[in-house]
């Protein structure tokens, strides 16, 4: 009998699909409402999971089947396993409160030169629309007066509280802005959620208020877990539509 990369293939579908694997426990047991949950072992009778890391769990396959019929066995299964519900409103919920724990944003801008700068900007939130107030002498500044429909934002989590640097949650948004006159209302915002110093500045001539408006982006929750954002709904990405190669050895 031919023998399989076992680890391989449970890295593979711990990194590349966590939501199909929820699927499959879903679908063939009784187990509701799962955070997250691992393949921590296969064999000739089935597949092993940890479930939010308090319980283990093993879901069999439909018969014995040689190590050769593994991958195949799994891929039909996550197939039949299918999406067991529309996860938009609740990808959209907790993305929203992801946003909404940050006070500062990432912006990677384009120079006169065309070259690319990253830089951060705090940011307040007002009837679901983003405001910066930014100094004329930050890169930034003259990067969105001179391309104004052209840059990027980014939410990231720091790594100090990441799983691993590697599954960092993040957000991104193509964005575009607009200047506008200061409000007093969404200056009031800023120093209530930054503090004093929002006090000294916000009456200084060299500081603008921006609104910003997010356009298409993507919020990666983890491994396996990518979702496109269109139009404020959900497309899931995890995976591609190409076959996977296992080696067999």
């Amino acid at each position: 009998m031919k023998n399989i990369d076992k680890n391989m293939i449970l890295t593979h579908m711990n990194r590349e699909h966590m939501d199909a694997i929820i699927n499959i426990i879903y679908k063939f047991s009784s187990e509701k409402n799962i955070s997250k949950a691992l393949m921590t072992d296969i064999d000739s009778t089935g597949m092993y999971f940890s479930i939010d890391d308090t319980k283990n769990i093993k879901i069999a396959f439909p018969k014995e089947i040689p190590a050769e019929e593994i991958p195949k066995t799994i891929i039909e299964m996550s197939k039949n396993a299918g999406e067991i519900k529309d996860k938009s409103i609740e990808v959209l919920k907790e993305l929203q409160e992801y946003i909404d724990s940050f006070s500062s944003l990432i912006l990677g801008t384009l120079s006169l030169e065309n070259k690319v700068t990253l830089t951060y900007a705090p940011f307040i939130k007002k009837d679901d629309n983003f405001y910066i107030l930014i100094s004329e002498v930050a890169d930034h500044y003259i990067n969105l007066k001179t391309n104004p429909d052209n840059f990027e934002v980014m939410f990231l989590e720091d790594e100090n509280t990441a799983l691993s640097p590697l599954v960092r949650k993040r957000a991104r948004f193509y964005s575009t802005c607009e200047f506008i006159e200061k409000n007093e209302d969404i200056l009031d915002l800023f120093e209530q959620r930054l503090g004093s110093h929002v006090k000294a500045i916000r009456n200084m001539d060299d500081f603008h208020l921006v609104k910003l408006s997010f356009l298409n982006g993507r919020f990666v929750k983890g491994f396996g877990q990518a979702y496109l954002i269109e139009n404020n709904k959900v497309i899931h990405m995890t995976g591609t539509n190409k076959g996977h190669k296992w080696n067999i050895k």
